[in-house]
C-alpha cells in the first residue's frame, strides 16, 4: 500500500500538471481562431467565450488520456532514472507491481472519459450547432460596433456609425458608401434609427436630415437633402440549426444504419478503452537504464501515441466511407501490442533458455 500511495502521488502530480498545460494550449489555440471570427463580426465576445468552453469540454475526451499517458511515462521514467525500480527489484518487487497503481488511476479516469464521450460530447456539439445557428440568425446590427466599418449581406454597401444608443436602435453620425452598377453613392446623416428584419430578408434604416451625393459612370453628379430617408439593408439571411451525427445521442446512434453515425458511435466507445490501454503501454515504454537520458524513450512513446491516434482517425474515415465496418481493430491491435510488450521479458528469457538447450 505504501508503494501504491507513493506511485499514485507521483502519477497524480504529473497528470494534473500535464492536463493543465494541454488544456491551456488547446484553449489558447481555440480562442485564436474564434477571435479571428469575432474580428470579422461573425461572433460576439459572449459567443466566443461559450464556444471556447464547449470546445474545451469536447477536447477533454482526448486530452485526459494523453495527459495520463504522459504522466505514466514521466513517473515510471523517473523511477527508472533514479534506480528506484532496480532497488525494488532487488527487494523482490517486480516492475509489474506498478500496474496496480496505474490501473487505480486509469480505470476511474476511463469511466470519466466514457461519460464525457457518450453523454457530454453530443450535448456540447448540439449546443455549438445551436449557438452557431443563433449567431447567423441574429440581426446584423447586433454585430455592429461604433467607430468601425461594416458590410451587410453580399452587397457593396458599407456602413459607418459614430455612436449607438444603449438599445442599439438609435444611430448617430451615419456614413454609408455604396458602389453598385457603376454608380457611386455617399449618404450621411447626423441621426437615424434601425429596425432589424423589417422585411423577411432586409433591415430598415431610417435616416434624419440625410445628405445624398451620387455620381454615375458618365460623371454626372447629384446632391440632395432629405428630412427623412428610408434605406433597406440586405440581411445575411436566417438559418436553421443543423444537427449532425456528433450531436445525436449515443442511444440513437447505436441503432443507426448511417455510416457516419456508426463511425461516431464506435469512436465514442473507443475513447475509454484507449485510455486504459495507453496507460498500460506507457509502463514498459518508459523503461530506461539508470543515469541515462530518458527523453529518447519519451520521444519514441509520443510517436507511438501519434501513430495510434492517426490510425484510429484513418479507420474512422474508412468506416464513414464504407470501406470498413468497424474501427475496433485499431484498439485491438493496441491491446495485442500491450500484451506482447508486457510479456516480452518472459518471452525473451524462454527463447534464450531454449537456444542454450
Amino acid at each position: 500500500m505504501i508503494l501504491d500511495r507513493y506511485v499514485l502521488r507521483e502519477l497524480g502530480f504529473n497528470f494534473v500538471g500535464t492536463a493543465a498545460v494541454l488544456l491551456a494550449v488547446f484553449v489558447t489555440f481555440t480562442l485564436t481562431r474564434l477571435l479571428a471570427e469575432a474580428g470579422s463580426g461573425l461572433l460576439t465576445a459572449a459567443e466566443v467565450r461559450e464556444l471556447a468552453r464547449l470546445k474545451a469540454l469536447i477536447a477533454l475526451e482526448v486530452l485526459l488520456p494523453v495527459a495520463l499517458y504522459v504522466a505514466v511515462l514521466l513517473c515510471v521514467g523517473r523511477l527508472h532514472q533514479d534506480a528506484e525500480l532496480h532497488a525494488l527489484g532487488a527487494a523482490g518487487i517486480p516492475e509489474s507491481r506498478l500496474f496496480r497503481p496505474v490501473l487505480m488511476l486509469a480505470l476511474p479516469l476511463a469511466l470519466a472519459v466514457a461519460v464525457l464521450s457518450t453523454q457530454l460530447r453530443p450535448w456540447a456539439w448540439g449546443s455549438i450547432y445551436a449557438l452557431r445557428s443563433e449567431a447567423e440568425n441574429s440581426a446584423d446590427m447586433d454585430r455592429v460596433e461604433a467607430g468601425s466599418f461594416n458590410r451587410f449581406g453580399e452587397s457593396e454597401r458599407t456602413l459607418y456609425i459614430a455612436g449607438l444608443t444603449p438599445d442599439r436602435s438609435g444611430l448617430e453620425g451615419v456614413f454609408i458608401h455604396d458602389n453598385q452598377n457603376g454608380v457611386l453613392q455617399i449618404i450621411t446623416a447626423p441621426r437615424g434609427s434601425f429596425r432589424a428584419y423589417a422585411a423577411p430578408d432586409s433591415h430598415e434604416l431610417l435616416l434624419e436630415d440625410a445628405t445624398i451625393f451620387r455620381r454615375n459612370e458618365e460623371g454626372k453628379s447629384l446632391r440632395a437633402r432629405f428630412g427623412s430617408f428610408r434605406l433597406w439593408l440586405k440581411a445575411s439571411g436566417r438559418h436553421r440549426a443543423t444537427y449532425k451525427e456528433k450531436a445525436q445521442s449515443t442511444l440513437a446512434l447505436a441503432s443507426t444504419t448511417n455510416p457516419s453515425g456508426r463511425a461516431e458511435w464506435q469512436w465514442r466507445y473507443s475513447a475509454p478503452v484507449s485510455t486504459v490501454l495507453l496507460a498500460l503501454l506507457a509502463v514498459p515504454l518508459a523503461r530506461s537504464e539508470p543515469r541515462r537520458s530518458r527523453y529518447l524513450k519519451l520521444l519514441i512513446a509520443l510517436l507511438v501515441y501519434a501513430a495510434y491516434y492517426n490510425l484510429l482517425g484513418i479507420a474512422r474515415s474508412a468506416v464513414e466511407q464504407q470501406h470498413l465496418t468497424w474501427l475496433w481493430w485499431v484498439p485491438a491491435m493496441l491491446g495485442v501490442a500491450v500484451g506482447v510488450v508486457h510479456a516480452w521479458p518472459w518471452i525473451s528469457i524462454t527463447l534464450a533458455r531454449r537456444a542454450r538447450s
